[in-house]
């Protein structure tokens, strides 16, 4: 069974149970269309009549016998009355929302729900958005349409390549899987635009499921909720945390059939705490190229609405998005930002930070569609303890300051992809010389000795590289208490990220200490 065949029937049982009026959200007004016409024809023994109301249009009668020219909200709700004391029917209004700001707009549908709800008559609102005003809450049944599934997505590829004479589809799940997320219309559009642009670079159109993922992601990215990473990104370009890279290999072929078959589950998600620059934004990215799913980052700041439930309704709306991709990576970065104010949210915000975390925090718990949740934080400290437990995640790691050796693979990696070569003895002196130092302050080591090289008119040295070493004070010297008390709580309650034991807090805090002198040293 689709999506489309259980809203329909959840719609059917809505309309049949008595609820007077529902709200459907939807973006695909033709699918609700179609899904409440569906309905109606089933219900033959009503006799129901099916309407139809836009500002543009009036209110017409499906079959076109009849067309009503009331452009205006409040009149076409009048006639809606007055229709519905002639003979019963189901009266479909699109995109009332932004008429709602009007008191005798909202009173009269409180008026037709009351009426209604004696007769047979039925009301069904459909608007891309949840907004119905405290007045209208307790009486409007609320139906959120999922967007399509890939046997759905898959039937609207098929009827396009039926429709053109194409033939068998090469790479059809492939093709298929790069649509999930994008709503019927757009996946239609992604199709015939990937057969455009293939016949004009190759001279024979096909289905090309990168140029569906590249549309799929300008899709995503429009609605500012989510944002859809390009895959260019490996675990190569990630230096170190050997034991977190090989958590991830194992879990490489998680979401195939033949894991569920072997009677594993999906894999839920992980946690990574450390410091800041520490790479674990970056080890995010280069999952989804390593597993070859899409990766979405969900942007906390972006959530939040003016109208009351407008919140909640847009992380639905994200976390739909993000199922109705699946399999796919959905990415949080520094969780904790987005927790600001949660504590105190009932005092400053109505508790809106409160239950938008609280709907995510429930779906994490409870989802089913292969959705693997990776976050990171910095500041462990500002976490809920409900974010931590197992449940959750499957999997809390520590992402501790790189040891030597990943220092030296990390200033090799940054060096190399800027066409430049470093031997291992000078990797390995500059590498003694940065204790204390992140990847994002080394590879700005890197980038500050080209700049030095640059202005000088010549290549890069070591020198130029021991002297931005020399020149920089690492984050975790200036914040050297926050990134000992993150260690020491990190001990015993995460998973290191790295397999060579760390050192102690008071050694590695002598060592950020001696950091400028070790520098000048090797200067000197």
């Amino acid at each position: 069974m689709t999506r489309s065949d259980k809203l329909k029937e959840t719609l059917a049982d809505y309309l049949r149970a008595g609820y007077p009026a529902v709200w459907v959200v939807c973006a695909e007004e033709d699918r609700v269309e179609a899904t409440v016409r569906a309905v109606v024809e089933d219900w033959r023994e009503r006799n129901l009549t099916l309407w139809q109301w836009t500002c543009t249009d009036g209110l017409v009668q499906v079959d076109g016998t009849t067309v009503i020219s009331m452009m205006d909200p409040y009149g076409a709700l009048c006639a809606i009355d007055s229709e519905a004391e002639k003979a019963s029917g189901v009266f479909v209004v699109k995109d009332l929302h932004p008429f709602l700001q009007s008191p005798n707009v909202v009173r009269k549908v409180k008026d037709l729900c009351v009426r209604f709800k004696a007769g047979a008559s039925r009301i069904v609102f459909t608007s891309p958005v949840s907004a119905l005003p405290a007045e209208l809450d307790k009486l409007v049944a609320t139906i959120e349409f999922s967007l399509p599934d890939a046997g759905e997505v898959d039937a609207t590829l098929g009827k396009l390549a039926e429709s053109l004479h194409l033939g068998e589809i090469p790479d059809r799940e492939r093709v298929v899987e790069a649509a999930l997320g994008l709503t019927e219309r757009e996946a239609e559009d992604a199709f015939a635009l990937s057969l455009v642009q293939t016949k004009r670079v190759g001279g024979t159109a096909r289905f090309d499921a990168r140029v569906i993922a590249a549309q799929k992601a300008a899709a995503v990215n429009k609605g500012g909720m989510l944002e859809v990473y390009d895959p260019t990104y490996t675990l190569d370009d990630v230096g170190g945390l050997n034991e977190l890279k090989g958590w991830f290999q194992v879990r490489a072929k998680a979401f195939s059939s033949e894991a569920r078959e072997f009677g594993l589950p999906s894999p839920r998600g992980c946690l990574l705490l450390g410091v800041s620059g520490s790479g674990k934004s970056l080890c995010a990215k280069a999952l989804g190229t390593l597993w070859n799913k899409p990766v979405l980052r969900l942007d906390m700041g972006k959530m939040f609405g003016s109208l009351v439930g407008q919140s909640e309704a847009t992380m639905r709306r994200a976390l739909d998005i993000a199922e109705s991709t699946s399999p796919c990576i959905l990415f949080m970065d520094e969780v904790e930002k987005g927790l600001s104010g949660s504590k105190s949210s009932g005092q400053t915000d109505g508790g809106t930070t409160s239950r938008v975390m609280g709907t995510f925090l429930t779906w994490m718990q409870d989802h089913t569609a292969p959705v693997f949740v990776i976050g990171t934080c910095n500041d462990v400290q500002s976490l809920p303890p409900e974010w931590l437990r197992k449940g959750r995640f499957d999997e809390v790691f520590f992402v501790d300051l790189p040891t030597e050796q990943e220092r030296m693979d990390i200033l090799r990696i940054h060096v190399t992809k800027r066409s430049r070569k470093q031997s291992d003895k000078d990797l390995k002196m500059l590498a003694g010389m940065t204790p204390g130092f992140s990847g994002a302050e080394l590879e700005e080591v890197v980038i500050s000795g080209l700049y030095t090289a640059f202005d000088a008119n010549r290549d890069l040295t070591t020198k130029d590289l021991q002297a931005a070493i020399a020149s920089t004070i690492p984050l975790s010297r200036t914040m050297e208490t926050q990134v000992n008390a993150l260690r020491e709580w990190a001990h015993g309650r995460a998973r290191p990220a790295t397999k060579q034991e760390p050192h102690s807090a008071k050694g590695r805090a002598v060592d950020l200490r001696a950091t400028s002198l070790v520098a000048n040293a090797y200067l000197n």
